[in-house]
């Protein structure tokens, strides 16, 4: 094996995934065969255990599909919904929001950077000065891997009176003006610039692009220290008790629903007994409860914490994690209804028989960062085993539906006529997809449009 020989990578995968995808081979020393961070997500690698399948081709046929068809920097828009599946991650991904957020740097600082993404040109003048030192916004650096005549405007995120709020994220002239970098722009399915680059400047642009954010990412990611404590989950003692307040109010009108059942008085839905539209109404008084904390949450949480950060560049993890944590965890949702009566008329010895009421239900009133009651406790550990079996049995279930899928189709090709026929040339379709788009080259499934 040689620098520059392609082989191909094959893991089986749930059924939205690529399972298979070229790379050129780049010898490095060491025993240890590894793999951009880059790809996790169209494999669904997540380094619990996965194994891979390497396949060397030995045929000039099967090194010519490989080159044209695999070859991972075609995968970077998937035929599935014509948006980005390759993009910036995690780490890289917490980076580059750092970098174009409000990040100043050094003359060090943009030497180093601009070196991590091999920039052989001259450094962009100066944003201001302190000290008489020169430093540089990092908008200015995330610029130096832009083509100099990208030009496009997208509503996003911004950087205003020291809060990040919606607003226009502006690119003039290859440089980034105004806005914030996160996964709605860079990151894997539906990478907004990602997919202008690769309509407007083609496969290898594209590819440079998300080798250099690759490195550009994690270089910024080295320089800062993440942390997390107690104390990015604390709110004022006035949000503690609006929350409080929004629990009383809540438990309120699930009583009052109560009684309208208990007395005969709900009018059932269309197509629904009084039951279930009992049931659906309480739900939804139970999850508006659950809404109400998390913009209460949000308008106090710490912008400066790590925790925040993540979920703002949507590296991870949700501000719901956070008002889960800080609020309450709410209604506990087995699939989709409220948790229901046990073995003899209700869900725990601990409850009358027929209890209707929230908490008998699984509902949580209490944050995990406070901790919850034994109760509360049962009623989350339901949940959480319900969904470990969904995943569990989901998995196989989808892999096998893929792989009858590819026997079923895996004869089928589009003829010089346009029409897509089998191996014995019946016409399955007259035209690929029913309007000969490549979903894959258009914009969302549709053609001749501007990003």
């Amino acid at each position: 094996m040689l620098d520059g020989d392609i082989i191909v990578f094959n893991r089986q995968p749930s059924l939205h995934r690529l399972s298979m995808m070229g790379h050129r081979v780049k010898l490095v020393p060491g025993k240890t065969l590894r793999i951009n961070p880059i790809v996790c997500l169209p494999y669904n690698a997540d380094f619990d255990g996965d194994e891979m399948n390497l396949h060397l081709p030995q045929t000039e046929e099967a090194r010519s599909e490989a080159n044209n068809l695999l070859i991972l920097k075609n995968q970077i828009i998937t035929p599935r919904y014509g948006l980005s599946i390759i993009g910036a991650i995690q780490d890289i991904l917490l980076g580059c929001y750092y970098l174009t957020k409000d990040m100043y740097l050094t003359q060090e600082d943009v030497s180093d950077l601009a070196l991590e993404v091999n920039y052989d040109k001259e450094l962009p003048k100066p944003d201001k000065r302190e000290g008489g030192k020169p430093l540089w916004h990092g908008r200015q650096i995330f610029s130096m891997l832009l083509p100099k005549d990208l030009n496009f405007i997208r509503s996003g995120k911004v950087w205003k009176n020291g809060k990040v709020s919606k607003g226009d994220v502006v690119f003039k002239n290859g440089q980034l003006i105004d806005g914030i970098m996160d996964k709605k722009f860079i990151g894997p399915e539906g990478g907004l610039l990602i997919h202008k680059l690769y309509q407007h400047y083609g496969v290898d642009v594209t590819s440079e692009f998300i080798n250099n954010l690759n490195r550009l990412g994690l270089a910024i990611s080295r320089k800062i220290a993440y942390s997390m404590s107690f104390y990015d989950l604390d709110i004022p003692n006035k949000q503690k008790n609006e929350i409080k307040q929004i629990l009383k109010d809540t438990e309120e009108q699930a009583q009052k629903i109560i009684q309208q059942y208990l007395n005969d008085k709900i009018i059932p839905m269309p197509g629904q007994t009084k039951k279930e539209t009992f049931e659906g109404k309480i739900m939804q008084t139970l999850s508006k409860a659950r809404d109400s904390t998390g913009n209460v949450v949000e308008q106090v949480i710490k912008e400066d914490s790590t925790l925040v950060n993540s979920a703002r560049a949507g590296a991870g993890d949700k501000i719901l994690n956070i008002s889960l944590m800080s609020g309450f965890a709410g209604q506990q949702a087995l699939r989709g209804n409220r948790i229901d009566i046990g073995y003899n008329d209700r869900t725990l010895p601990h409850f009358k028989k027929k209890d209707l009421s929230p908490r008998a239900r699984g509902f949580i009133s209490r944050g995990y960062a406070h901790g919850i009651d034994p109760i509360e406790l049962f009623f989350n550990a339901i949940v959480g085993r319900d969904s470990l079996m969904d995943t569990a049995m989901r998995t196989p279930k989808s892999g096998y539906m893929q792989r009858r899928l590819i026997n079923a189709l895996q004869d089928l090709k589009s003829d010089y006529d346009g029409t897509i026929r089998d191996s014995g040339r019946m016409i399955v379709q007259f035209k690929y997809g029913g309007d000969n788009i490549d979903v894959s080259k258009s914009d969302g499934g549709t053609i001749d449009t501007d990003l």
